[in-house]
């Protein structure tokens, strides 16, 4: 039964599209002509020249951009590879500083006990020097003393 239907669609449609061919015009000719004025031409004719000296012209410009963007790209090549040696140096140069900051505080402490050390060795000298001075003292008045008594026993004896 669904086979009869289909074949009856099929042949309905066939007949429709043949009615619909002919009423519109549309015959089976191999071509159809056209007919164009001389000044029909020559106006296709001019746009066709614009239209040629209109691509040349983007061919042109086309082309001289492409140069650009690749001298562009070698250019962004060229950056990209400074950026990267600059990068490598300025890591190679924070590393250099982080070393020397640690060998410049390593240092100022040394120094700092280095004074520190200064420190207690004049205040041991100056302690020195002043028990030394008592001593001379002491035994300035002893020989004074030893020579007054030796001198007196001379002088009175």
């Amino acid at each position: 039964m669904w086979r009869k239907i289909r074949l009856a669609v099929c042949f309905a449609t066939l007949c429709f599209l043949s009615l619909a061919s002919s009423s519109c015009g549309v015959c089976y000719a191999a071509e159809a002509t056209y007919q164009i004025t001389a000044t029909e031409l020559d106006a296709l004719s001019s746009h066709l020249t614009a239209l040629e000296r209109n691509n040349e012209t983007l061919r042109t410009a086309w082309n001289e951009s492409s140069a650009d963007l690749e001298e562009a790209l070698n250019a962004l090549k060229a950056s990209d590879d400074e950026l990267r040696k600059l990068k490598a140096e300025l890591e190679t140069y924070r590393r250099e500083a982080q070393t020397s900051k640690e060998r410049l505080e390593t240092a100022n402490r040394e120094l700092q006990l280095a004074v520190q050390s200064l420190k207690e060795s004049e205040a041991d000298k100056a302690k020195t020097e002043k028990s030394m001075k008592k001593q001379l003292t002491i035994w300035k008045i002893l020989f004074g003393v030893a020579i007054g008594a030796a001198g007196a026993g001379f002088i009175c004896g």
